[in-house]
């Protein structure tokens, strides 16, 4: 709903899905914040007649389901060029989804979902969003990253031209953060913000490496990751 001022509010009512727009409408759209719950039961959104050619951020709370990450893969593969911010937050907790491989026919890319670790594994790629232009990148409650730095992975995210990363509550970043540290993935990275998210020792190998860092903010401190809803 929108205010007196013009400004659109969060409804008290739950939306169950997002009213289906224009192409033309779709096309200038900035800032997208979805929970994984209603990219699910858009399927507009994923469409791949649906393009949102200037798309800056976007955000995609709430991950509960290998859903989530099909969503997320075909919007991102359609906005490589301009998306500058991007954030991802789970609220489950490591070990919470059990199951069996799905294979999935992804438009280009074929992914193998692991529903252990949670992340999606590129099995093949044939494309790769390589998202050049990420600026910022932050990641709640993704309960292994390890997939990230994974040969068949390397490269999902290039983060050449990244500013800051924001890890929260991401228990097995280790891995991740080592990875981006020796092999100089993040050569511009001025702010790295990390919430009970890697070891002391891991931090101290890795911030050596990390020669342009201004900015750094920790809370090492690990404790049991709470699954709380994110309102949009």
């Amino acid at each position: 709903m929108r205010n007196k001022n013009g400004i659109l509010t969060h409804r008290e009512d739950a939306l169950e899905t997002i009213p289906s727009m224009s192409l033309s409408q779709s096309a200038g759209i900035k800032h997208l914040s979805l929970p994984g719950g209603l990219l699910r039961a858009s399927s507009w959104v994923t469409n791949p007649k649906t393009t949102f050619r200037e798309l800056k951020a976007f955000r995609l709370t709430n991950i509960n389901s290998s859903q989530d990450f099909i969503g997320l893969w075909r919007i991102l593969e359609k906005n490589v060029d301009s998306l500058q911010t991007l954030y991802l937050s789970s609220v489950l907790k490591h070990g919470e989804i059990i199951g069996m491989l799905f294979f999935l026919d992804i438009i280009d890319p074929v992914f193998r979902l692991d529903l252990k670790d949670l992340m999606p594994k590129l099995i093949a790629i044939k494309t790769n969003p390589h998202l050049t232009n990420l600026r910022h990148l932050r990641i709640r409650g993704i309960p292994n990253l390890n997939v990230m730095q994974n040969t068949s992975c390397n490269y999902l995210f290039s983060l050449h031209n990244l500013r800051t990363l924001r890890l929260d509550s991401c228990v097995a970043a280790d891995d991740f953060l080592l990875e981006i540290s020796k092999n100089h993935r993040a050569p511009n990275l001025r702010s790295l913000q990390l919430f009970s998210s890697c070891r002391s020792e891991t931090l101290n190998e890795a911030i050596s490496m990390l020669q342009t860092l201004e900015t750094l903010h920790l809370c090492l401190y690990y404790k049991p990751y709470a699954a709380t809803q994110e309102k949009l």
